[in-house]
């Protein structure tokens, strides 16, 4: 029996067992490059969603997950630059800080947010503008308010348990139970008057 192979049938030998096992790893590949995909455009998304609300938890959160999804090419290296350059920006304290300070952090922090939603968009292959990711969003005003009050509060809560700040407070009583208490008073003060009998009555059980 002849049991001489020619390259050829090598090669079709192993195709022949490799070929399944080789589809499906380049399937979970590219199962893996989609999920991917999907995830850094949510991430875009989110942060453009939320540009204008950036105490939002979801906020936040597309923050932290950038380093996550957009590490792992020599082509992400522009958006981590930016992504921790603007980072060190918010570690920021307010205390002692004048009103200009305060603005001009605001004013460069912003930016900073701008110029990493824009590379992030040209990573993504978006034609979006920075003016277009300044601008283009709208905020009702009552949502300002309320995200301000909300700063506010926390803010003065946090002065309250760290630096021992007392808590102010405001009893409102009503009209009706201070002239009550006041008639009280009166009696008390009129029975305990040694020059007046005071009246007692015993009712049987």
């Amino acid at each position: 029996m002849d049991w001489t192979f020619k390259a050829t049938d090598v090669v079709i030998v192993f195709a022949t067992l490799m070929g399944p096992v080789l589809a499906v790893q380049a399937q979970k590949w590219l199962e893996r490059a989609t999920e991917a995909s999907r995830r850094r455009h949510q991430l875009f998304f989110t942060l453009m969603s939320t540009r204008r609300t950036r105490l939002a938890p979801e906020h936040v959160q597309a923050l932290n997950s950038i380093q996550l999804l957009f590490g792992r090419k020599n082509s992400d290296r522009n958006i981590i630059n930016k992504w921790e350059e603007y980072l060190d920006k918010l570690v920021f304290s307010f205390d002692g800080k004048t009103e200009a300070e305060i603005t001009n952090w605001n004013v460069e922090s912003d930016t900073l947010f701008i110029q990493l939603v824009h590379k992030i968009s040209q990573r993504l292959g978006y034609d979006f503008t920075e003016l277009q990711i300044r601008k283009g969003v709208y905020r009702p005003t009552g949502h300002q308010n309320v995200e301000s009050d909300q700063l506010a509060i926390l803010s003065g809560l946090a002065t309250v348990f760290t630096k021992g700040q007392p808590l102010p407070l405001q009893l409102v009583v009503p009209e009706e139970a201070v002239a009550l208490q006041a008639e009280v008073q009166r009696s008390v003060i009129a029975q305990a008057n040694p020059d007046r009998v005071m009246k007692v009555k015993i009712v049987p059980e």
